[in-house]
């Protein structure tokens, strides 16, 4: 057997994953029947029942979707710590890219977590309304539940393919430090790109405060895509201290008292919030201003964390890195 599915982390996560699979199996089986035959005008004896079921089934899946929020935090550590066994890696970043399915699974991981939020905002307001977008709401978890089952026979195969025989790339080479400005989107310098990200960040905020859901959906999906990029080679680096180190996965150890998490999870729930109010147009055909409130909060404090490193290494050292 693989060496990797005998390391404490991954059997402890993969073991997590497992219990979360059959609790969803069952939720997804009860919310087919919920949707087949819910009649909420019906006074029938079985309606009554379906009633109980969706309660149970309903905290099934907020209990599900709590546990995923947790358990990506923790397969970005596992991964980190793989580091320790894996030939070559120096963190996670070497670890992520040993085989082809380790970008596919943290990106699954993040799409659960996207609609979670989604689902978790339409189940409020279904509740609000008195279950009257229902199977609207079950509709999302179908494609939740998909998107979990994928997750995780990908993750299997993610962790049963890491090979401890051949070297994987560092961080370094992975993410392209020693060409940082061909590595930046558009070719921009640092100066040129941290502005073009300051002036979509701004436009964001103007979109949130707008509330309209289609411009807060393009522009936080370019604040995802422009702030991933900021984070990596340019906060980064002020995190570091050192304009060589670009890495993603390095922020998140101790030595940087897990500053990472912070970052990325403020920049994903920034992004994820200011596009769920489309999403839930779509499928539930109402809007949640709580939402555009969340998206704001959290990217006021991405913007806090990235003023607070790289003024304060200005500050304290007089040039720019």
């Amino acid at each position: 057997m693989n060496q990797v599915l005998l390391t404490n982390d991954v059997i402890a996560l993969m073991f997590a994953e497992s219990v979360i699979m059959l609790i969803a199996l069952v939720a997804f089986v009860w919310s087919v029947g919920i949707y087949k035959d819910w009649n909420f005008g019906s006074l029938d004896n079985s309606q009554y029942i379906l009633e109980k079921k969706s309660y149970f089934t309903t905290t099934a899946v907020l209990f599900i979707l709590s546990i995923k929020f947790v358990l990506l935090p923790f397969f970005a550590g596992v991964v980190d710590r793989l580091s320790d066994i894996v030939p070559g890696a120096m963190c996670g970043a070497g670890v992520i890219s040993a085989n082809s399915y380790g970008m596919l699974v943290f990106i699954l991981k993040l799409s659960v977590l996207f609609l979670g939020v989604c689902w978790i905002i339409a189940n409020k307001i279904d509740l609000i309304h008195n279950y009257a977008f229902i199977k609207r709401k079950f509709e999302l978890f179908f494609v939740i539940f998909g998107l979990i089952v994928l997750e995780f026979i990908l993750q299997i195969l993610y962790f049963t393919h890491i090979s401890l025989e051949s070297p994987v790339m560092c961080c370094s080479v992975i993410y392209g430090a020693s060409d940082t400005g061909s590595a930046i989107p558009f070719s921009l310098d640092k100066i040129s790109f941290s502005a073009l990200f300051i002036i979509e960040f701004v436009m964001l905020q103007a979109a949130l405060w707008s509330k309209n859901s289609v411009l807060s959906f393009v522009l936080g999906i370019l604040f995802l895509y422009l702030g991933y990029y900021f984070a990596l080679h340019i906060l980064g680096i002020y995190i570091y201290e050192l304009p060589t180190h670009i890495c993603p996965f390095c922020m998140l150890q101790k030595e940087y008292f897990y500053i990472g998490y912070a970052v990325w999870g403020s920049l994903f729930l920034g992004a994820f919030f200011a596009m769920a109010p489309f999403v839930l147009t779509v499928f539930i055909h109402q809007k949640s201003d709580t939402a555009y409130k969340f998206s704001a909060v959290f990217n006021i404090l991405f913007g806090i964390i990235s003023l607070y490193f790289i003024a304060g290494f200005y500050l304290k050292n007089g040039v720019w890195l």
